[in-house]
């Protein structure tokens, strides 16, 4: 600081007032520290510490002032340099008979990413893999899993909801069978999938001198309609099978009328691969399921065994089978 500074600042720390010509250089030396470096990093030289004198006397009141207005000064001039190098810093315009507290409040925001694994190859092929393949069944029962399963066994594509406790006991040659754990032939709790090219003459239903006597599968109401008093048919509705309708109905084979000793003493629906029977099982549920220009498809279950709980069983698997667009019956082999 200048000489002329420090008398301006010893004069008002004496109690007198600056002149005009005294404020004006003032001004511009504080102008001209502010661009020097700035101070807020600069090393500032400490003001000499003021002690008492060993009699604990007070320093005079003309030595405080005096130190007072040069630590004003340096403040002062601090304060500018600040203000004028921190361009992204806040600016508080401080009065100086009134003392501000600024408080700033950062606000700090958090954000949480959920690291999921990435979808892997396996991943992608278990969503896309679909209804499970029904692999060919000739002999040995397979127990399946409760799982969806995709047949073409009878030309036009099934898909299955199987629940818990189902067997497969054939899939082949234009049949399907599924049946419970303790199934043991046709008509003992199992439910038959074919596609029927003829059904049994209902006015004949038994052999006549050891023949079979059939009729065109395409009109199941006419055959209802003509079935003789041994074939009992009552509870005939029409439902809806995911969208597919189908005509439903239960039968009964009255054996003293038609003496039928077995549960395969009619051939109900036949084609040139296989057949489904009707017989003296407690009773049947039949489902007719048109197929535009093709063959119809025949679904008949059996329930011998705690019949009721098995039909239910059976009205729940077909139920909610979805069926593929009509196609052929599978050729004679």
């Amino acid at each position: 600081m200048n000489e002329p500074t420090f008398t301006e600042l010893v004069r008002q720390a004496e109690g007198d007032a600056p002149t005009t010509d005294e404020l004006a250089r003032m001004r511009r030396h504080v102008l001209t520290v502010a661009d020097r470096p700035d101070l807020r990093t600069a090393d500032i030289a400490e003001l000499p510490s003021i002690i008492p004198d060993p009699e604990g006397s007070l320093m005079t009141s003309r030595t405080t002032r005096l130190v007072a207005a040069l630590a004003a000064a340096v403040l002062l001039v601090v304060g500018i340099v600040a203000v004028t190098n921190g361009e992204d810093d806040e600016i508080d315009t401080i009065n100086p008979t009134t003392t501000t507290t600024t408080t700033t409040t950062t606000t700090t925001t958090t954000t949480t990413t959920s690291l999921a694994p990435e979808p892997t190859d396996a991943d992608e092929e278990a969503v896309s893999a679909g209804p499970l393949p029904l692999e060919p069944i000739t002999q040995v029962p397979i127990r399946l899993e409760a799982d969806q399963y995709v047949v073409d066994t009878v030309g036009t594509e099934l898909v299955l909801d199987v629940g818990e406790r189902w067997t497969a006991h054939r899939n082949t040659q234009g049949r399907l069978v599924l049946g419970d754990a303790f199934t043991q032939g046709p008509g003992d709790n199992d439910v038959v999938f074919i596609r029927a090219a003829r059904l049994i003459d209902p006015t004949q239903p038994t052999r006549v001198d050891e023949e079979w006597r059939y009729v065109d599968a395409g009109d199941i109401d006419t055959w209802i309609d003509a079935a003789v008093p041994g074939i009992v048919i009552d509870d005939i509705r029409t439902v809806d099978l995911n969208g597919t309708t189908a005509t439903t109905f239960d039968v009964v084979i009255d054996d003293t009328r038609l003496e039928c000793i077995s549960k395969g003493c009619i051939r109900f629906a036949t084609n040139d691969l296989t057949y489904a029977f009707l017989g003296n099982a407690d009773r049947y549920r039949v489902w007719y399921v048109e197929q535009g220009e093709f063959e119809p498809l025949v679904i008949v279950a059996s329930g011998d065994r705690s019949p009721d709980e098995f039909l239910a069983r059976a009205d729940e698997l077909v139920a909610n089978i979805e069926l593929g667009t009509p196609r052929p019956m599978p050729e004679s082999e």
